[in-house]
């Protein structure tokens, strides 16, 4: 279901922007659950294959912030409900954002360079994503749950990638251009359901940046 949206300052309760503040140190109440972290830990940066985060490696938008928030709840809405999540910053500042970094590997163990032709992306190639909210980062509550998708498919083709990672319950598309410095491009979801059953939600977040050979097997 795509939205339409023409944002005004929704009564959705989005804390930082309106709505009630949660106390702080107090326990974070999820009335969805942990069912996209592939048993990854709240507020783990690595993974066992060695995806590790970092601040460089985010999702932003230009967009409202309003915007931006509406979007990291139709993205978070497979997991979580959204008074489970406070603010998130656009542009990935003040210690919020949405952050990702992933391990994607190529048809026949080939190495990422600007002129391999079409290839295409291993099955086993995983995202990681992380939202950091203001919940977590200024008042101390728990963080939200990640979410790792161990499963793709795409292609690479000269210096453009277009790779979609999925699970059960929707998928995430990562599309656009990279040098021997960075990938960069757009950021879109498509959550099949949210976590109490409903029809989910798709759209574009935003556009993401992230160090190229952090992601890819480099020459």
């Amino acid at each position: 279901m795509k939205r339409v949206v023409v944002v005004l300052m929704l009564a959705l309760g989005f804390a930082g922007i309106s709505g009630c503040q949660k106390a702080k140190n107090s326990t974070r109440v999820s009335t969805g659950s942990n069912v996209r972290s592939g048993g990854i830990a709240p507020g783990s940066t690595t993974t066992p294959s060695g995806i590790q985060l970092t601040k460089e490696a985010n999702v932003t938008t230009t967009d409202s912030q309003e915007s931006f928030q509406l979007g990291v709840g139709d993205l978070l809405e497979g997991q979580v409900a959204r008074d489970y999540v406070g603010a998130v910053s656009r542009s990935a500042s003040d210690g919020t954002g949405v952050f990702i970094g992933g391990k994607v590997e190529l048809e026949n163990g080939q190495r990422i360079g600007v002129s391999n032709g079409v290839v295409s992306v291993a099955a086993n190639s995983e995202l990681l994503i992380a939202v950091y909210d203001s919940y977590y980062t200024q008042q101390g509550l728990d963080p939200i749950p990640p979410i790792y998708l161990k499963k793709a498919s795409g292609m690479v083709n000269g210096n453009s990638a277009d790779i979609t990672f999925s699970d059960a319950y929707g998928t995430i598309r990562l599309f656009g251009q990279f040098n021997n410095q960075t990938f960069e491009g757009t950021f879109s979801y498509d959550t099949l359901r949210t976590f109490d059953g409903k029809k989910g939600w798709n759209g574009t977040l935003g556009r993401f940046k992230i160090p190229t050979c952090s992601i890819f097997r480099c020459q």
